[in-house]
């Protein structure tokens, strides 16, 4: 069985960055009872740790890694020596969200993109908590973006005429810049800030009923108290506080639970003609990801909740 999974967000709303601070973390995470995340081959284990200890030195210095290319990534859900499942994702070229002209090969690959997307299980849609004059803030300009794409996304479904659900993910990242030491200290900054971009959410994931689940999760791929920040000027003259890496390694927050999450939504979730059935296994195998993921902690709001169509 194979879970894709679609991640969408502005340049530099830290997708890549997410995806870096999984790759670090994958060997810690938990998945459940005798059950093991991996890279599917050795080659790509190699390839990720390069990529891993290349990238560092970028995300001190710039706070981010600009993504040119598209490549595909893909983990196994491994028990012992058997691969159960795996989960691929597309990386994504945020810039292409932003450009409103686009040549004839940027144009070819944001067609590509859409696709990609429209065919996925599980979207992460990304808006990232930005430092604007010294205040945390999610723009409404990027959350409507995001929206914009998932909306697009799921019209293409619907002229393909597929009845393959999808679930939702609204990835707010950067969250530990509302608290540079500790969760604890932030904790009812981000309670407040995750009520507020779910609302911003909550009707596009009631009304579409394509979108199965929808779940909103805080999280941080640097790790609280393990950042540093750095000014720059905006077009319009405010200052806008650059995202930089303070320690020697990124120390993932919500990140397990954002991932349990999707492989467990991900075998829970109906496909096509099969919409109020699931395969045994799936439905076992589902029980030990979730008891994991129920044991995992971390905040999230559900906006819906897919069991509720069962």
């Amino acid at each position: 069985m194979q879970i894709k999974l679609g991640i969408v967000g502005q340049s530099n709303s830290g997708k890549t960055v997410i995806v870096h601070g999984l790759q670090e973390r994958l060997a810690q995470i938990d998945p459940g009872e005798g059950l093991k995340l991996t890279a599917l081959n050795l080659e790509d284990a190699k390839r990720i740790q390069q990529e891993i200890e290349k990238n560092r030195e970028n995300l001190r210095t710039m706070g981010g890694v600009v993504t040119t290319v598209a490549r595909d990534f893909e983990y196994a859900l491994r028990e012992g020596t058997k691969d159960l499942l795996s989960i691929v994702y597309h990386d994504p070229i945020g810039q292409l969200l932003q450009q409103t002209s686009l040549g004839a090969l940027d144009a070819e690959n944001h067609s590509k993109y859409l696709r990609n997307l429209s065919s996925c299980n599980i979207i992460w849609a990304v808006v990232p908590l930005r430092i604007f004059n010294g205040e945390p803030t999610v723009r409404d300009d990027e959350i409507e973006i995001v929206q914009s794409y998932v909306a697009e996304s799921i019209n293409a479904r619907i002229r393909d005429g597929t009845t393959a659900p999808v679930s939702l993910a609204i990835v707010i990242s950067r969250i530990d810049a509302m608290g540079q030491y500790s969760e604890q200290e932030a904790r009812s900054d981000i309670v407040r800030l995750v009520n507020e971009v779910g609302k911003k959410f909550e009707r596009l994931a009631v009304k579409t009923d394509l979108i199965w689940s929808c779940v909103v999760f805080p999280v941080s791929a640097f790790g609280f108290n393990n950042h540093a920040l750095q000014s720059s000027a905006t077009k319009d003259g405010s200052q806008e506080q650059h995202y930089l890496l303070a320690g020697p390694t990124m120390r993932p927050w919500n990140l397990d639970k954002l991932l349990l999450w999707s492989l467990c939504i991900g075998l829970e979730q109906p496909t096509g003609h099969t919409i109020f059935r699931r395969a045994r296994a799936n439905s076992d195998l589902a029980s030990r990801v979730g008891d994991s993921l129920s044991r995992t902690e971390g905040p999230f709001l559900t906006l819906k909740a897919g069991n509720a169509r069962r």
